[in-house]
């Protein structure tokens, strides 16, 4: 079985109020068909016939919505041990999810969540970096230099600084009240990880993963009061085995390497996307790193995700560090269209990058993340997998 270089996005989710209305979203959307064992509250997402991601119920209405990212690590222990060394901190330690593999929750010292992945039987991603599937994620911090050295000795990527022509192109909030699109930046729906039940009335942060379901497992989740968000110790629970909603989901089955494609897996070309959380009509350049995996040779051929830089006044104070996933597309305005015609709403309009054309929706329940519709010189390509 192939599997993921440490450090290299391995699996999503989604923790949802209504599972039901996620799967008519994202069926139409993304052309994703699903399959529920019976009695499981966790359902798989397919994009031909290949596993891509899996929806989730939240367990507490008051949790966010959200899409989550899980890191793979061939030792969850050992980077675990890593993450509280450079000053984070786990939420849900590692625990074994059946065969399947170990899971566990950490949040980075800025407060961005994200989950780690140790591959049993079941690895990751079985399609990647084509449309219809997971293509790229970054986190979004208000301080990078808090932030590169605690993911750049954790996982020991390589960091690339990217220039405007490169792709480096920082993106802001669209301004309240435009047609089609979502007011207030950081409202409902924001990307990340989830914490602790919020205030009834306290708009839903990005960046927080709600419970932790071993990837291709369940969900559910929370913090300390007055804490960054990030899913609270529960039982870590997979598709096939005894488990409870509320914990990270563990990845059915996959060989790869992200963003490239993986020795047995579908996958094409995952080149950069370029970073953004709003409109096109910001200053482009400030703040965009890419990160290689440990031994690789840094640059855009291995990066596997990215960091981008929170500024003012482009971004509310308020917002979170948090991260953003991407999915691959083969149209992205159609993609809009569609986004917004199901019922979600558009945080960052269609613009162009060198990397394609991307626009920041929010779907049909709260649940913020990105589309890419890369370029057909690139989407149909292959390339050496980062670390392959």
């Amino acid at each position: 079985m192939a599997v993921f270089p440490e450090g290299t996005p391995c699996w999503v989710d989604a923790a949802l109020p209504d599972v039901a209305a996620g799967r008519r979203f994202y069926g139409e959307l993304l052309g994703w068909t699903f399959r529920q064992e019976n009695g499981d509250p966790y359902v798989d997402a397919y994009s031909d016939g290949k596993l891509v991601a899996a929806l989730a119920p939240k367990s507490d209405g008051r949790m966010p919505t959200v899409w989550n990212v899980y890191f793979a690590t061939p030792d969850a222990v050992a980077l675990a041990g890593r993450i509280t060394a450079e000053g984070g901190r786990l939420i849900v330690p590692p625990r074994r999810v059946g065969t399947l593999g170990a899971v566990a929750v950490a949040v980075d010292p800025g407060g961005a969540v994200f989950g780690l992945w140790q591959a049993g039987e079941r690895a990751g991603f079985e399609k990647q970096a084509l449309p219809g599937s997971f293509c790229w994620t970054e986190v979004y911090t208000w301080d990078s230099e808090r932030a590169d050295p605690f993911y750049e000795r954790v996982f020991g990527f390589s960091g690339t600084d990217l220039t405007p022509e490169a792709g480096g192109t920082q993106v802001s909030p669209e301004e309240p009240g435009a047609p089609g699109v979502a007011g207030e930046p950081g409202a409902r729906g924001a990307t990340g990880v989830a914490g602790e039940p919020e205030a009834p009335e306290a708009p839903e942060e990005p960046g927080a993963m709600a419970a932790p379901s071993a990837p291709g497992t369940g969900s559910g989740g929370g913090t300390d009061a007055g804490t960054r968000p990030g899913p609270a110790p529960g039982s870590a629970s997979a598709p096939g085995s005894d488990r409870s909603a509320e914990t990270p989901s563990a990845p059915r089955t996959a060989p790869g390497t992200v963003p490239g494609p993986a020795r047995g897996s579908e996958t094409a070309s995952g080149t950069v996307p370029g970073t953004a959380s709003g409109s096109a009509s910001a200053a482009p350049g400030a703040g965009v790193r890419i990160w290689s995996p440990k031994g690789a040779r840094p640059g855009e051929e291995t990066a596997v995700g990215g960091r981008c830089v929170l500024t003012r006044p482009a971004f509310p104070a308020e917002l979170p560090d948090h991260f953003l996933v991407y999915f691959c597309v083969e149209d992205c305005d159609a993609a809009v269209a569609a986004a917004v015609r199901l019922g979600g709403r558009v945080q960052a309009r269609p613009f162009d990058i060198p990397h394609g054309r991307i626009a920041v929706l929010t779907d049909n329940q709260g649940a913020t993340f990105a589309v890419l519709a890369q370029p057909a010189a690139v989407a149909g390509t292959r390339k050496r997998p980062a670390g392959g």
